[in-house]
């Protein structure tokens, strides 16, 4: 007779190698997840955190290519990325500055610099991703400060604005910058500009292009009366207003 002890165990063993290559790979699966999760998780978190002190974020789906488009799960996940960021309302850190760096897909940014080291924003701008870089409020900024931004990134547009904000955009003309948008409780709809205006001078200097008046409203604080002259169908005509802060702006795209 053969002892009892000596019987094989092959497929009680059998069965708890395979119990375990089971827990072995579902460790390895979740571990995989995490791993891809994590940078979302960031993404996700910061958007959440800039949306919540008054900045405007704007993502796309980041989905990975084996899950299913367009599941709302996957959205509250946080498969996402930041594409641009409006944060002229938003006291603008070190950290946050140090966060939209790593960002690898940002492509917009309207940033309030006023607390900011202007070489922190030459290293947000050298962002191979960006292609438009709006300054608000960024004291010793110069031109040489954007022709130099201009050679590490020089497919960049940068735009740099004062604290004050009259709240239209334009494109040229020959007789000035035409009039395409004017801002809801601007102080440019306030002062009567009107969509197709051409404005051809703000205060005393000339007006050509949307760059010019930018930089004719980058001269004036909030507050100040600024006269704004304007072709009107052929006719011309002057009207006063009033700047007002960025800070306290509800208009978004334009000074």
């Amino acid at each position: 007779m053969s002892n009892a002890m000596d019987a094989p165990e092959t497929p009680h063993r059998s069965h708890r190698a395979t119990l375990w290559l089971w827990v072995g790979i579902l460790i390895a699966g979740m571990m995989a997840m995490l791993a891809l999760w994590m940078p979302f998780a960031f993404v996700h978190s910061m958007a959440t955190n800039l949306r919540s002190r008054g900045g405007s974020v704007v993502t796309e789906s980041a989905t990975p290519a084996w899950l299913p488009e367009g599941a709302d799960w996957i959205e509250k996940i946080g498969f996402i990325r930041i594409v641009t960021v409006d944060l002229h309302d938003v006291d603008v850190t070190e950290n946050d500055v140090a966060d939209l760096i790593r960002l690898r897909t940002l492509r917009g940014a309207n940033l309030y610099c006023h607390h900011l080291q202007i070489d922190q924003v030459m290293e947000l701008g050298a962002t191979p991703s960006l292609e438009v870089l709006s300054l608000v409020d960024c004291p010793g900024w110069t031109d040489m400060h954007t022709a130099e931004l201009r050679k590490r990134n020089p497919h960049l547009e940068v735009i740099v604005r004062g604290a004050a904000f009259l709240g239209i955009a334009g494109s040229p003309r020959p007789e000035g910058c035409e009039v395409t948008f004017v801002g809801h409780n601007s102080p440019a709809q306030f002062g009567g500009i009107r969509i197709s205006d051409i404005v051809t001078t703000i205060g005393s200097t000339p007006v050509r292009t949307f760059e010019d008046l930018v930089a004719a409203v980058r001269k004036f604080s909030p507050d100040d009366v600024v006269a704004v002259d304007l072709l009107r169908h052929g006719e011309r005509l002057s009207v006063k207003c009033r700047l007002k802060a960025w800070r306290v702006s509800s208009v978004v795209p334009n000074p």
